[in-house]
């Protein structure tokens, strides 16, 4: 439910909020203020290698990232799932992962359009912030 709530904010944040795509996946999100850059970091996970963040932002105990890759999304599905520990939850269009690490518990989304990257929506809440 958390998480539930956690993405529908996370991603009401990226639609008020229009980020650049930064050459590569290890340079923080722009933002207006630097400190709601996102980073791996911040995220507590590593951005999937070679990624182009499109967006996100960290804020207190939430953050959130959106990266695209030209890689199947298999690929990010199963990079994530050993990162994480985890299986898919659900594959299709849209596969979904839940998991913690740390002290993060996570929702990543990987979607798959014909003819468009692949889109991963990771969402953090670290849990030992009041």
């Amino acid at each position: 439910m958390v998480l539930s709530l956690l993405l529908g904010v996370a991603l009401a944040g990226c639609a008020e909020e229009p980020q650049p795509n930064p050459k590569t996946a290890t340079k923080p999100a722009a933002s207006a203020s630097p400190s709601l850059a996102v980073t791996e970091t911040s995220l507590g996970l590593p951005f999937y290698p070679g990624a182009k963040v499109a967006g996100g932002r960290s804020q207190g105990n939430l953050a959130n990232a959106d990266l695209e890759t030209s890689d199947p999304p298999e690929k990010a599905v199963d990079f994530y799932a050993n990162v994480l520990g985890v299986k898919a939850s659900w594959k299709g269009p849209v596969t979904w992962l839940e998991g913690k690490k740390g002290e993060f518990k996570y929702a990543i989304t990987v979607t798959a359009e014909k003819g468009k990257p692949t889109e991963i929506a990771i969402m953090a809440e670290r849990q030992d912030v009041p």
